[in-house]
């Protein structure tokens, strides 16, 4: 049912009762015009009653002879939205329509019809009204057919698409789903010899569909938003009804209603609110689902890396129940946002702000899936934490490659978003889903050496990191400040007195694999400078920090130094 056709034009009651015998005398162009009454009009000033929506009859019997009176009428009428005016009696009461007010209807585009003589107003006005309380129970059972379809889509938990759909029946005219940033993501449209819902499905399905523009979109105010689209190629112009699904002041998609020329019917706009309040509940009600499994998913996670769970047999089992397979899960990777103290901040709810919240984490999990579907990510804050998928019989340097290239596709997603960096510590290999919670532990450790040594912002395999382990244990110890003091103290001593930077140049040196082009890119300095300052530090030291033994004591002092 096309919901525009319940309504009553000017053009369709030119096909009712004695409106047939009728001549359109001027203003075909707003023969579409919708008539909502029909009354007598034969007063100079009754346009104080006028209320839109009329289709008048006259005789123009007080303006017989008043052009003029005339044109101000239909200026009046046009300008209180009436539908048309039909002149009856013309060669009993008056001389014909004058030039200027046939003139006037066709400027305004406002139909001047013309009745027979043998014509009475009851002719008319009997059939008009009959035709309008028609339509009017059409409405009525229309309203009633909302109602019916929407609450089966409620009961049967029907999805977007499906309630796209219903809504696209209900209407007749193409309707689209969007996301909440305005990408469509469907598109339901009447039978296929439709030629306007055809033509908008080939350009959806080449991409070319363009969305409307709807201003701030991030707002939920207004019920419906009224805009048009300029289609390519052809440069049709289309009357678009958009209404935001959301919830309270979040939005989680759009739903569109895509017209033709003609003004949108109030039930229209009905049906659309309707749906997308349809569509609302049956998000918040999958949301709630999601949201139940992941915090089952997050409760057997903390058991399991907290190593509370010893059993192989019960893990398998279990990660069953939440729809993952242990059997080939053996390295933890963690993406770790580098948030001041690395620190979620929470926000009303228990919901996290920042981090992997919103659009960061869809970014990661699409990064994720698109690696491999099998992979178990976890979203927790500012971290999220994957369970690498690894095939049956994978050596365990083809197990950690993978790892490092997942945690590359997962920067990469990421990268541009916001002003954050992201850390990405890659756990040890384990052959048991029980000791799955060592690999945990060795990512986490991963992560925060490799802050403390390189800085945020790498990824970072813990079996890369074993030495700096070791030298951490060390750190502490007097002989570590002993090594440190002789080797680096003539550097400290000289930068401190004389205002220079010989140790960070000494150390991006060695960071730089000793090559001047990187270490002079890496320092923002010109080679000559950096040249002066490797001689100065020969000079400070007493020897050349390239050679060995003092190369390999010079680059120990300065990664114990970072632990100090």
């Amino acid at each position: 049912m096309n919901v525009n056709r319940m309504r009553l034009t000017v053009r369709e009651a030119l096909q009712l009762g004695a409106l047939t015998k009728a001549a359109v005398v001027a203003g075909h162009a707003g023969l579409d015009r919708e008539v909502r009454h029909v009354s007598v009009i034969e007063v100079p000033d009754a346009y104080h009653w006028f209320r839109g929506h009329e289709l008048w009859l006259t005789a123009f019997y007080n303006l017989k002879d008043n052009p003029r009176g005339q044109v101000e009428m239909l200026e009046h009428m046009c300008r209180r939205e009436s539908a048309a005016l039909a002149v009856c009696y013309p060669r009993r009461y008056g001389p014909e329509l004058a030039s200027e007010v046939v003139a006037k209807a066709d400027e305004l585009s406002f139909p001047l019809l013309q009745l027979a003589d043998d014509v009475a107003y009851i002719d008319v006005i009997y059939p008009v009204y009959q035709e309008i309380v028609d339509r009017q129970a059409r409405e009525l059972q229309y309203a009633l057919r909302i109602n019916d379809e929407m609450s089966a889509l409620v009961l049967e938990n029907k999805g977007l698409q499906d309630i796209a759909a219903s809504l696209n029946q209900l209407v007749g005219n193409p309707v689209s789903v969007h996301d909440e940033h305005l990408g469509i993501t469907g598109l339901a449209t009447c039978d296929a010899d439709d030629a306007f819902g055809a033509n908008l499905r080939s350009l959806w399905s080449a991409a070319r569909l363009p969305v409307p523009a709807l201003g701030d979109a991030s707002s939920t105010e207004g019920a419906v938003r009224e805009t048009i689209v300029v289609l390519p190629e052809t440069g049709e112009v289309l009357t678009v009804l958009a209404r935001p699904i959301a919830v309270g002041h979040t939005i989680y998609g759009w739903m569109m209603v895509w017209l033709g020329g003609l003004a949108p019917h109030p039930w229209l706009r009905v049906s659309l609110v309707r749906a997308c309040n349809v569509a609302a509940l049956h998000l918040i009600k999958e949301r709630a689902v999601l949201e139940a499994e992941r915090r089952t998913q997050r409760d057997f996670l903390d058991e399991m890396l907290f190593g509370t769970v010893k059993s192989d047999p019960v893990l398998l089992a279990r990660g069953h129940l939440v729809g993952w397979n242990l059997a080939s899960k053996h390295i933890v990777v963690i993406a770790e946002y580098d948030m001041p103290g690395h620190e979620c901040i929470l926000v009303k709810e228990g919901q996290p702000e920042g981090g992997f919240a919103g659009k960061k984490g869809a970014l990661v999990a699409s990064a994720v899936r698109a690696a491999n579907q099998s992979h178990v990510l976890v979203l927790r804050g500012n971290s999220a934490i994957v369970l690498v998928d690894v095939e049956t019989g994978a050596r365990v340097e083809s197990a950690r490659a993978r790892a490092v290239e997942l945690a590359a596709k997962i920067r990469d997603a990421i990268v541009g978003v916001g002003p954050d960096t992201v850390t990405i510590g890659i756990g040890s290999y384990q052959d048991r889903p029980s000791e799955l919670w060592r690999s945990y532990e060795d990512a986490r450790r991963a992560i925060d050496l490799g802050r403390r040594v390189f800085g945020a912002g790498h990824i970072l395999p813990i079996d890369d990191l074993r030495a700096f382990e070791l030298l951490e244990t060390l750190a502490g110890t007097p002989r570590a400040a002993d090594l440190i003091k002789s080797t680096l103290g003539p550097l400290q001593e000289h930068d401190r007195r004389h205002g220079t930077q010989l140790l960070q140049t000494l150390d991006a040196y060695y960071e730089s694999r000793e090559s001047a082009r990187l270490t002079a890119e890496r320092l923002f300095i010109h080679r000559n400078t950096l040249a002066y300052r490797l001689a100065k530090i020969s000079e400070v030291l007493g020897s050349d920090p390239a050679s060995q033994p003092h190369r390999f004591l010079l680059m120990l002092a300065l990664a114990l130094r970072r632990f100090m």
